[in-house]
């Protein structure tokens, strides 16, 4: 069995701060709720979910402990000027809501857009109201990592971000959260499963700014069940709105996003429990970075445990240097990227 596999995530740009809890944080956790009514199913391990808008799915096999106080299930909150934390302690967290709003990249809500958050090996879904606002209740937990995606159809971008060091009350998102189109189109490739199809030869997927991934000769390309044949590369416009996994202070050089998200090269014969194959990069070298400048490669990591990145984390996955006529950057001999979800540079510190 392949191991689950989060698809679409929400682009998210704050980790709220935790605060000691104040009255304002209380009577903020008693505000009336009529965006989302709990419901009665939930996704288990990734397993799909029907649901309706406005509706918020929670957790019904282990309900929250004390499920029955005053206290124990605060409703979601509506959108306000400010965002609201009500309590902060130590491990274990008991997340109780998040919220937000999403649009796409013109600033339109999305109304009925898919919203799940998934921890511990349950997910828990629900769908914006028409003026993009969701607000999603969740059970407590024994994490301090938070992972959210938007499946998305027409197709989006799919970045994977994390909440860390979560608090015991609700999360009250105040920035807007920006889907931006995906393609629909793309270079083909060949389909695995089934049979296992090795490319007969390098394969080239390269975006409108130059840039290119180049799968290996020999390797295997897994993209997610039900989706197209085809993979495409996009470099994503960092001067109009960063998306959630980025650091706003430390942004890379580019950044570039592979559809359909989640995509692997693996060897031949590893489905069931892949073995990565490393696609080397081809990039422009429209920064002045001189010739032989060494190059940190960053992917965030996405469903696939395969990379040992947790969802949403962003850290060096390989290295890569200017070559010598300072046009071109290329990933050195052995290095590249297996787990295909976003990447970007930096120059070497």
């Amino acid at each position: 069995m392949l191991p689950p596999r989060l698809a679409l995530m929400l682009l998210l740009a704050v980790a709220p701060a935790c605060d000691r809890e104040t009255d304002e944080a209380r009577d903020a956790t008693d505000a009336p709720a009529d965006v989302a009514a709990e419901a009665d199913d939930a996704t288990i391990d990734g397993d799909a979910v029907e649901d309706t808008p406005g509706e918020t799915l929670s957790e019904v096999d282990e309900p929250a402990a004390d499920a029955g106080a005053e206290d124990a299930a605060p409703p979601c909150l509506e959108p306000e000027a400010e965002c609201t934390v009500a309590a902060c302690h130590a491990p274990p967290f008991g997340v109780t809501c998040i919220a937000g709003t999403v649009r796409d990249d013109g600033g339109t809500p999305i109304g009925n857009q898919v919203v799940s958050a998934c921890l511990d090996g349950r997910c828990f879904s629900g769908r914006s109201r028409e003026d993009g606002w969701f607000a999603l209740r969740l059970p407590g937990s024994l994490s301090n990592s938070l992972g959210m995606h938007f499946p998305s159809d027409p197709p989006r971008l799919e970045p994977f971000c994390r909440f860390r060091n979560l608090c015991d009350g609700p999360v009250h998102v105040c920035d807007d959260l920006r889907l931006y189109p995906a393609p629909t189109a793309g270079t083909a490739v060949p389909l695995a499963p089934p049979p296992d199809s090795p490319l007969p030869a390098d394969l080239r997927i390269e975006a409108d700014d130059g840039a290119a991934l180049v799968l290996p000769a020999g390797a295997v390309v897994l993209l997610p069940i039900g989706l197209p044949d085809w993979m495409a590369l996009t470099r994503f416009p960092l001067e109009e709105y960063v998306p959630c996994f980025l650091d706003p202070a430390r942004l890379p050089l580019a950044l570039w996003a592979v559809t359909p998200g989640n995509s692997q090269i693996i060897e031949p014969g590893t489905m069931t429990e892949p073995v990565l194959r490393a696609a080397g990069l081809d990039l422009p070298n429209e920064f002045g970075l001189a010739p032989g400048t060494a190059v940190d490669v960053y992917m965030v990591g996405g469903g696939h445990q395969e990379t040992g990145l947790e969802t949403g984390e962003w850290a060096p996955m390989a290295t890569a240097t200017v070559t010598a006529d300072g046009t071109r950057i290329h990933t050195d001999p052995g290095q590249g990227l297996g787990d295909l979800t976003w990447f970007g540079i930096y120059a070497a510190e």
